[in-house]
């Protein structure tokens, strides 16, 4: 389960995460009971269409720590290629999921 400390960690990655890659429109992480079976996370777009339209990703309150930063990633990578494509897992997912974790643990130059 995921401690107040790991949530606090995983917004301020979040934060991160924007200015690496920064997306289309707004987002807001939450943290729920109810994200799915099977499931660390989801990611959504709401409003889309509107000027209010904004990203959300929910992970599950029972994801442990060690899990966020996976989760998170993979979930923002959701949102980075929202647009590109209509396959779930397809290549502009992993192209942006690579990307990510390029970025974070290489640095922007590699």
């Amino acid at each position: 389960m995921s401690t107040p400390r790991g949530r606090k960690e995983a917004r301020e990655l979040l934060e991160q995460v924007l200015r690496l890659m920064p997306l289309a429109h707004p987002i807001r992480l939450i943290f729920s009971r109810a994200v799915g079976e099977d499931s660390y996370g989801d990611t959504d777009l709401l409003d889309e269409g509107k000027p209010t339209a904004r990203f959300l990703i929910r992970i599950g309150r029972d994801v442990d720590n060690e899990l966020l930063e996976g989760t998170l990633l993979h979930e923002y990578s959701h949102a980075v290629a929202w647009y590109w494509e209509d396959t779930h897992h397809g290549p502009s997912f992993g192209i942006a999921q690579a990307r990510l974790w390029s970025l974070l643990h290489d640095g922007p130059g590699e």
